[in-house]
C-alpha cells in the first residue's frame, strides 16, 4: 500500500527478497542500517520489541522500518512518515540485510606497510586493508587483520590480535545469527598493546579507537566501537565491552571490567577489580562490584566491619 505521499506501507518481505537485499521501496535508498536511536539520516531499521516504538517514532532519522505483523499496523498508524516492512522475524531480516550490505560494499585494497615499520617474520599481517606507520614494531605471534589502521612509534607485543571480529550474535527464530563486522580499529601514534591483547573491529560503520600514547598491559580485552582516549593506561586484565569511551589519562586497575555504552571522564580511576556498569564522571574514583565511588565504598566497608566486630 502507499500513502497520499507515495510512500510504502506494511510491505509484505520474504526469504528470497531478503537473500537478494530487494528492500526499495519506490525509489527509496536508505544512507545507513542502524538501530531505532541511530544519528544519520535516512536510516534503515528494525522494531520486533514494543519498548522501543517511541525511539523509532521520535527519531526523524528513521525512514524506513522492518517490523513484525503484530507491529506494522501500529507503525503505520502512528509513524506515517516512516516506510514500513513486514516480515515474521524482522531480527533475522534485518541482519541478514546488515551482513549482505557488509558484505556487498567492502572494497579491498593493498596493506601499506611504512618501510621503517619492523614486522617480525613469525607475526601475521593481512595482505588487504592494513596501514602501519613508521618505527611500529609487530612482535613474533602478533595478528594484524584487515581494517586496522596503526600509527608511528607503536608497539604491539607477542599474540596480540588486533581488528578480530567482535562478539556480535542475534538470537532468532531461527537460531543464533552472527553479525558480520564492518567497521576499522584505529591505533594512534605510540600505543604500546601488550601481550595477548586483543582488539576488536568495530561495528555498523563505528570504528574501535585506540588515541595517542594509550598502554594496555598483558590480555586486555577491547570490545568492538570502544574509543580508548590519549594517554589511558589499562593493566592486566582489564575488560572493555563493546562502545565502551574511555577518557584521557585514565588509569584503569587490574582485572577491571567495563559494561557496554559505560562512559568514563577524563582522569578517572578504576580500582582494581571493579565492575564498572555506571558512568564514571572526569577525576572520578570509584570501587568494588557493582562498582561505587571509592569513598563511598570504604564507607559502607566500614559499617560491615563494625557490624561483624558487634558481640552477638
Amino acid at each position: 500500500m502507499t500513502d497520499a505521499n507515495g510512500l510504502s506501507h506494511d510491505m509484505p518481505i520474504d526469504d528470497a527478497a531478503v537473500a537478494k537485499f530487494e528492500l526499495k521501496p519506490l525509489g527509496r535508498r536508505y544512507a545507513v542500517l542502524g538501530l531505532t536511536n541511530s544519528r544519520v539520516e535516512e536510516t534503515l531499521t528494525f522494531l520486533d520489541d514494543e519498548r522501543y516504538f517511541s525511539s523509532l517514532c521520535d527519531n526523524p532519522n528513521i525512514t524506513g522500518v522492518v517490523t513484525n505483523p503484530a507491529l506494522a499496523a501500529r507503525v503505520v498508524e502512528n509513524c506515517p512518515s516512516i516506510s514500513t516492512y513486514v516480515h515474521n522475524d524482522p531480527r533475522w531480516a534485518f541482519f541478514s540485510f546488515q551482513n549482505h550490505e557488509t558484505q556487498r560494499l567492502r572494497t579491498i585494497w593493498p596493506s601499506q606497510i611504512h618501510p621503517d615499520a619492523v614486522i617480525h617474520p613469525a607475526a601475521t599481517v593481512a595482505d588487504n586493508n592494513v596501514v602501519i606507520g613508521a618505527r611500529t614494531t609487530i612482535a613474533a605471534g602478533a595478528v594484524v587483520k584487515a581494517d586496522v589502521e596503526i600509527g608511528e612509534d607503536c608497539v604491539i607485543e607477542p599474540n596480540v590480535v588486533v581488528g578480530g571480529e567482535g562478539f556480535e550474535y542475534k538470537r532468532t527464530s531461527r537460531g543464533l545469527l552472527p553479525v558480520i563486522h564492518d567497521g576499522v580499529v584505529r591505533v594512534g601514534n605510540r600505543v604500546e598493546l601488550g601481550c595477548g591483547t586483543c582488539v576488536d573491529k568495530g561495528f555498523a560503520g563505528r570504528p574501535t579507537v585506540l588515541e595517542d600514547d594509550c598502554k594496555t598491559d598483558n590480555l586486555v580485552h577491547i570490545g568492538h566501537c570502544a574509543c580508548i582516549g590519549e594517554g589511558a593506561l589499562l593493566t592486566a586484565g582489564t575488560i572493555i565491552a563493546g562502545s565502551v569511551t574511555v577518557g584521557k589519562r585514565v588509569f584503569l586497575g587490574i582485572n577491571s571490567s567495563i559494561a557496554p555504552n559505560v562512559t568514563i571522564g577524563d582522569d578517572a580511576l578504576i580500582s582494581m577489580g571493579a565492575v564498572v556498569s555506571r558512568d564514571v564522571p572526569a577525576r572520578g574514583q570509584v570501587t568494588g562490584n557493582l562498582a561505587v565511588p571509592h569513598k563511598e565504598f570504604l564507607r559502607r566497608f566500614k559499617a560491615v566491619g563494625v557490624l561483624a566486630g558487634k558481640p552477638s
